[in-house]
């Protein structure tokens, strides 16, 4: 996570440890306003999409290792912000979909 002025922008990477090859599906990169009295509120969601996993590719990328993608829109004041992960996958040779939820959850400023 990174700031261009006021656009957050995101490099996120997935990596493959061992197993069968993994087909990441749809995956969001939520960002989120801190509110301390109630539940955050939304400032943008982004996906991402990543190449399958396996021995041979063991890290994929989103957008790439040296580039960002940006936030749909600038924060607009000098609130406390983070980002969600969530995303699902599937794995060869095992039936179903598979999710990250609940979300893997950074703070930004």
């Amino acid at each position: 996570m990174a700031f261009n002025g006021p656009w957050p922008q995101w490099r996120t990477a997935l990596d493959w440890d061992s197993g069968p090859q993994v087909q990441p599906g749809e995956w969001t990169i939520d960002c989120r306003i801190n509110i301390s009295w109630g539940s955050d509120d939304y400032c943008g969601n982004n996906p991402a999409h990543f190449s399958s996993t396996d021995l041979g590719y063991q890290r994929t990328w989103w957008p790439s290792s040296r580039s960002y993608t940006y936030n749909e829109g600038p924060l607009r004041d000098g609130r406390r912000y983070h980002d969600d992960e969530k995303g699902e996958f599937c794995v060869y040779g095992w039936d179903g979909v598979f999710r990250i939820g609940g979300p893997a959850h950074r703070p930004l400023a």
